[in-house]
């Protein structure tokens, strides 16, 4: 009887260490990731972008209205009589004066940190329906766009292709993120239509998945030395 104790309390000990394993386990890769991206935004910040790739798209007009026109449906209008008079910021006086964003300046601005950048035309994703390997400095880019159900056989195809190519980074382009979903292989979905995913991206399973900004910003893929992945908002350099 004794003995048959001693083996359950063995065994009750060697879970719990299994278990506390599997939990620091997780708390590493979700610091660590967390680390990286905060290591990213220093070096962004202070202009040490050599050995960096960054992908940049511009705002998408359509999408904020779509966004917009989905908020006042949940945003009650105010009475007439209760207009507060506001007066324009001096943040919102000095953007307006400033020079007006354009994805040809942020690139400049990122190569001038030592980063190689390259612009998306998302507008217009039939350019990449056939897919395209883009390179960029040292890395092999694989672009595929897909627009409806019937083109999810054509992505893993590609997705295929470009691994034999070995491209680093497979990028696809769609309107829906359950366009994407499911297909292994893509690292990064821009999400044209998706009312419901941040511009800053979420990541699903091995997949990170974002949004176009709004209309007048960039958003900007960055991806490290290390190929840590993560994706900001340019609203002004």
């Amino acid at each position: 009887m004794a003995t048959a104790r001693r083996e359950k309390i063995a065994l009750c000990i060697f879970a719990l260490l299994i278990l506390g394993s599997l939990g620091g386990l997780l708390w590493y890769l979700v610091a660590g990731h967390s680390w990286n991206v905060a290591a990213t935004n220093i070096d962004d910040t202070f202009g040490s972008m050599a050995g960096y790739n960054v992908v940049l798209y511009e705002g998408s007009e359509e999408l904020d209205e779509k966004r917009h026109q989905k908020a006042s449906l949940k945003t009650p209008e105010k009475e007439s009589g209760a207009v507060k008079d506001e007066k324009p910021s001096a943040t919102s006086a000095a953007k307006a004066s400033a020079l007006p964003l354009t994805i040809e300046s942020v690139e400049e601005s990122y190569e001038e940190k030592g980063a190689s950048a390259f612009a998306l035309d998302i507008k217009d994703p039939l350019l990449y329906q056939e897919g395209t390997i883009l390179r960029r400095g040292d890395k092999r880019f694989g672009v595929i766009s897909v627009e409806t159900v019937a083109d999810r056989p054509d992505l893993r195809e590609a997705v295929k292709e470009f691994e034999a190519a070995a491209v680093d980074m497979v990028i696809a382009i769609a309107p829906k993120k359950g366009l994407v979903k499911g297909v292994e292989g893509v690292d990064v979905a821009i999400c044209t239509e998706e009312l419901d995913l941040l511009a800053m991206g979420k990541t699903i399973g091995a997949t990170l998945y974002v949004a176009p900004p709004e209309h007048g910003s960039v958003g900007a893929i960055l991806v490290s030395p290390s190929n840590v992945v993560s994706a900001k908002v340019i609203t002004e350099l």
